[in-house]
Order: structure tokens, then C-alpha cells, then sequence
């Protein structure tokens, strides 16, 4: 893939017409995942860990701390 140029003068979904990799997405071309994909693949992960959490074969205390940080 193309990437934007030095230049490129993009905001948003407001493509710069001068820029080759902007030229190609107002034409269609998918966006690249980034940090929002990230994000959500992280909170994912969170979310999996702690329902896979198990105080019995961790050997937790009377209260429970695991994910608490």
C-alpha cells in the first residue's frame, strides 16, 4: 500500500486530491486497522482473562483482588 505523503493535508475523511494514498482511499480502497482495532482486541483480551479467572486454582483469599489494578 501507498502511504501519505509529507505533505498530505488530510483531515478526517476530508482527502488531500495531491496525495497518492488519499487518491486511492477516496476511491475505495479499505482503511488500515489502527489503534481503535488495537484497542478493542486489548479490552477483548481483558474481558477473556477475567472471566477465565478461577479463585479456587488461583487460591485467592477471602476477597477476591484479581483484575483489580
Amino acid at each position: 500500500m501507498i502511504e501519505h505523503s509529507p505533505t498530505c493535508a488530510r483531515v478526517f475523511k476530508r482527502y488531500d486530491p495531491s496525495c497518492a494514498r488519499c487518491q486511492e482511499l477516496s476511491q475505495g480502497a479499505p482503511a488500515r486497522e489502527g489503534w481503535g482495532q488495537l484497542k478493542r482486541e486489548a479490552e477483548a483480551r481483558e474481558a477473556r482473562w477475567l472471566r477465565e479467572h478461577n479463585c479456587q486454582t488461583a487460591h485467592c483469599g477471602p476477597v477476591c483482588t484479581y483484575g483489580d489494578w
